[in-house]
């Protein structure tokens, strides 16, 4: 793999990570209960692998 094309790769990916952090930082507020606890089974569809996430949140090699 040439140098450009890594790079690209890198940027894609940091790209994802950014907009991945971004959805856990909006949704993880709204999912606390008044106690500020959250559950496991509430956490599962904003795992990296949940197929929940917006399309964003995977980078492209992933879609």
């Amino acid at each position: 793999m040439d140098y450009h094309k890594k790079v690209m790769k890198e940027v894609e990916m940091s790209k994802s990570l950014k907009d991945y952090i971004r959805h856990l930082l909006t949704e993880i507020p709204r999912l606390v209960d008044k106690n500020e606890n959250i559950s496991q089974s509430i956490l599962d569809p904003l795992m990296p692998w949940s197929k929940n996430l917006p399309a964003d949140c995977y980078s492209k090699r992933r879609k």
